[in-house]
């Protein structure tokens, strides 16, 4: 979904079908859109199964893990995010985009937040864990440098002390780079540790 911004849900659906894709990601406001026009659950629901595709992932929640910065004291690498992710969406109706299009994971970033200590970063993250697994789904975190989740070793030792069993990391090819990741770096880490991946 990130990388055709313009399309809505309907269209993204078909564009990837059209194209031999069997999965998505979705943005949690294409879901709150296609709804405002009309589009009842189980309309999504049918679309998405006539045309064989699944969500695989809802992308994502920015506004659930604690130190959120004003606009004017992020980093200027955030500027430039579009209005839906700098706003919004809440976490319920990313839950609840999640359910309705059968997506099990959710991507979670802190985005727009300061870094803070292990501890506080990680029972945000447990508590955050504990309403997902409510709806049966599992929390991804997405690090992201000049974030509250800026590299790999935070993200998983935020994940590993929150103790949730429904956590992994999302490893994005792109901000592994910008933080001077390496292929050891990946190979550290316990099995299982990296949930989904962004390439």
């Amino acid at each position: 979904c990130a990388n055709v911004f313009a399309a809505d849900l309907p269209e993204l659906i078909g564009l990837a079908s059209r194209h031999g894709f069997g999965a998505i990601g979705g943005r949690p406001l294409m879901y709150a859109k296609a709804r405002a026009e009309g589009l009842s659950e189980s309309d999504l629901q049918q679309r998405l199964a006539d045309a064989g595709v699944r969500v695989g992932m809802i992308d994502g929640l920015a506004h659930s893990l604690p130190g959120e910065l004003p606009a004017e004291k992020r980093h200027p690498s955030l500027q430039i995010l579009p209005a839906d992710i700098a706003i919004g969406p809440d976490e319920a109706a990313c839950l609840l985009a999640a359910v309705v299009l059968g997506a099990p994971l959710v991507n979670t970033t802190a985005l727009l937040c300061a870094p803070l200590p292990v501890e506080e970063m990680a029972q945000a993250v447990a508590a955050l864990c504990r309403r997902a697994a409510d709806h049966g789904l599992k929390i991804v975190l997405e690090f992201i440098p000049h974030t509250g989740l800026p590299n790999l070793a935070f993200a998983q030792a935020v994940a590993q002390a929150s103790g949730a069993a429904n956590v992994g990391l999302l490893l994005d090819t792109f901000h592994f780079d910008r933080t001077g990741g390496t292929a050891e770096d990946v190979r550290r880490l316990p099995p299982g540790a990296i949930a989904t991946i962004q390439v």
